[in-house]
């Protein structure tokens, strides 16, 4: 058992999540739907997700086969979405992006091709 995760990631779609205004986020003001185009860059995990296979799948990251091409994508520093979830902003959320080593950082990862807003209960 270790202390890492895997992260869903998905290639366009819809995601609700709370705007910030000057700041703050008011929790009377319900969340706001945002929209994710489909990424095409270089270096961006969802893109070699999305070209990799056609379907939702899940990726184990800590075992298997790793042939040459594999293991050296799976160590090469890349950039992953980092927006959703309980905030984000208006204009730059389509801009946030983390640095990840695959490798290092998960344990696996899922992938959806295209994702829907959630619906509040």
């Amino acid at each position: 058992m270790t202390d890492r995760d895997g992260p869903a990631g998905f290639g366009a779609g819809r995601f609700r999540a709370r705007r910030p205004r000057f700041g703050k986020v008011n929790p009377a003001r319900p969340p706001a739907t945002f929209r994710v185009p489909l990424v095409r860059k270089p270096m961006i995990v969802e893109s070699y997700l999305a070209t990799a296979s056609p379907g939702e799948y899940v990726v184990d990251l800590r075992s298997g086969p790793r042939p040459g091409a594999v293991a050296r994508w799976l160590g090469e520093p890349l950039r992953m979405r980092s927006y959703g979830g309980a905030v984000a902003r208006r204009f730059t959320y389509k801009l946030s992006y983390m640095p990840t080593v695959l490798a290092e950082h998960f344990d696996s990862i899922a992938f959806v091709p295209e994702t829907t807003a959630s619906t509040a209960l």
